[in-house]
């Protein structure tokens, strides 16, 4: 998937990492935690990250896949209060789906990023990287992820397009309003520092 300002744009109905990326940058507050299992689409969101607080950013190591929902919502219930937000791939969300109805059941308010290319990505590009060829089963064509999170009982929100906080519809539609007050904290005092 293309990671820079230079890639080709998107094709109708599609958003390209950095424009997810931009939104991200401008939505989520100072005090944001980012919890980021789109290894892909890592060097695009390092373009627009502002990581300035301890404790924001969480990544795997080693490129382990299946951390990022329950991550996310681990991190979310044990930080209420920092916005907790996971952006995991279409593939990655599959190996702990099942995080979903923790994250209903005690209300978590995190959110999650799905970044939706209907295949397990980083699998065919190791697959590729080890002179694999084509190894079958990475596909993922049809998935409803969104009834997916539906069925597990939380609210689901689809974008497929930038706009402005005014018309209300694309990529900000779907991100909290409320961050902006139930998060707000001045940057002289992050968590557990004077």
């Amino acid at each position: 998937m293309p990671s820079n300002e230079e890639s080709a744009p998107a094709t109708e109905g599609t958003l390209r990492d950095v424009e997810i990326f931009t939104v991200l940058a401008k939505v989520l507050p100072e005090n944001g935690i980012v919890v980021n299992e789109a290894a892909q689409q890592l060097p695009a969101y390092w373009q627009f990250a502002a990581v300035s607080w301890p404790g924001s950013f969480y990544f795997t190591g080693a490129g382990g896949l299946g951390f990022g929902l329950a991550g996310g919502v681990g991190i979310q219930l044990a930080r209420p209060e920092r916005p907790v937000v996971a952006v995991i791939g279409d593939g990655s969300i599959q190996y702990t789906l099942q995080a979903l109805w923790t994250a209903a059941r005690y209300r978590v308010p995190l959110t999650v990023v799905v970044l939706d290319n209907s295949e397990y990505g980083i699998l065919k590009n190791w697959g590729r990287t080890l002179g694999a060829g084509s190894v079958p089963g990475l596909d993922l064509p049809g998935i409803d992820i969104m009834g997916l999170a539906t069925a597990y009982g939380v609210t689901a929100c689809r974008n497929r397009g930038i706009s402005t906080r005014s018309t209300g519809q694309g990529t900000d539609r779907c991100l909290p309003g409320r961050w902006t007050d139930r998060y707000r904290r001045r940057r002289s005092q992050p968590d557990g520092l004077s």
